[in-house]
């Protein structure tokens, strides 16, 4: 494989080798899922060197065709990496519309995927993985000029399915959980293909019986999680009456979903994810400096658009924050400038609060609403 101090000709050289495995006979494929995306990442690497759009056409086609062949013995870890590519190489065409069409199948397929992956040991890079598709999902959805509303529910579907998923398994009962986790691992087992001279037609069925019977199991668990198919811009009337509800998303382009009786969307173009990366590895992230520039960036232009530009002189309005991926370790709160005159920061203007998801707001309200008055008080 190329790499720094490599040739063109290396290139070259991988592209064969990985044509070769992707002439394999379709039996054969599941013996070979560890070749999944590989001439699609050898074109795609050649596309870097060269910038020759027949490359980069070459390399959407390979990772097309792989996505669809190895996608049902594949790895999730590994369909994300293809999805994510694939959105990527979209983006350079601004072809839109296809990237998302990709982005939508991934998201379709994490509850299905998802079970194989329902020990904590291996649930943290998943979820990066599938939060950072969720992120992508949602720019390349505001690109083609998909509803806002659809937008943020494709973002929230993406992020908090997987991480809904891993917080109900840690709160189900152990007898509970050990079962599903029992049957997850009965259907991760290859069926082995019985012996017509040795092996009994009882002990295939039987297998077959085991795992119609794991398979249940873990589909009544997934079931749970139809509701996050609905749209998110229902319910939220009454509640954002004092103040707004904000979601921010930050990929190649950065917006703010503000949710108040529907979903709107606002741009954030002072916003890059690269200054945002590269000031997490700067560290010093309660500094004057970083402080200022959440205000200039997010916290400044979005309170000016709702009209909180000063200090209320009576009751305060309150606001949600919502932030996603890397955001969430900067304080936003703190955001403005605090050595200035009054009114330059978020806490002279608002009342902020944070939570994970707008799902998680109705549900704390739904919960609140069901609680006897006697036990709230």
């Amino acid at each position: 494989m190329y790499h720094d101090g490599g040739t063109l000709a290396d290139i070259e050289q991988a592209i064969r080798y990985a044509q070769d495995a992707a002439g394999l006979e379709a039996q054969e494929a599941f013996q070979v899922v560890d070749v999944t995306g590989l001439l699609g990442l050898c074109y795609t690497t050649k596309y870097k060197v060269t910038q020759c759009e027949d490359d980069l056409l070459k390399a959407i086609e390979a990772d097309e065709s792989d996505l669809w062949v190895f996608m049902p013995v594949a790895n999730i870890s590994d369909i994300l990496v293809l999805a994510q590519r694939l959105m990527e190489s979209y983006k350079t065409l601004e072809n839109w519309e296809k990237g998302l069409k990709i982005a939508e199948y991934a998201h379709e397929l994490i509850p299905a995927y998802i079970t194989r992956y329902l020990r904590w040991s291996e649930a943290q890079s998943l979820l990066s993985r599938i939060s950072r598709l969720a992120y992508f999902a949602a720019a390349f959805s505001l690109q083609a000029a998909k509803p806002e509303a659809a937008t943020l529910a494709l973002l929230e579907r993406g992020r908090g399915v997987a991480a809904d998923l891993f917080r109900k398994l840690a709160d189900s009962k152990p007898a509970y959980k050990e079962t599903l986790l029992s049957s997850v691992g009965r259907l991760d087992n290859a069926v082995q293909p019985l012996n017509p001279i040795s092996d009994e037609p009882t002990s295939g069925t039987a297998e077959l019986t085991s795992r119609l019977e794991a398979r249940k199991i873990v589909d009544d668990f997934m079931d749970s999680f139809g509701a996050r198919q609905k749209p998110v811009n229902t319910g939220f009337t009454g509640f954002t009456r004092s103040g707004p509800i904000l979601v921010i998303n930050v990929s190649f382009r950065c917006d703010a979903f503000i949710i108040k009786h529907v979903v709107k969307t606002m741009p954030l173009p002072k916003l890059s994810e690269e200054d945002l990366e590269q000031r997490l590895r700067d560290g010093n992230l309660g500094s004057l400096n970083t402080l200022e520039w959440l205000w200039d960036t997010i916290a400044a232009p979005i309170l000016d658009h709702l009209g909180y530009s000063q200090m209320p002189s009576d009751e305060w309005p309150q606001i949600r924050w919502i932030p996603t991926g890397v955001l969430s370790r900067l304080p936003l709160h703190a955001a403005g400038y605090h050595q200035d005159q009054a009114g330059s920061t978020v806490i002279d203007r608002v009342m902020l609060s944070y939570s994970s998801s707008p799902n998680a707001i109705l549900e704390g309200v739904s919960k609140d609403n069901r609680t006897p008055l006697r036990r709230r008080l």
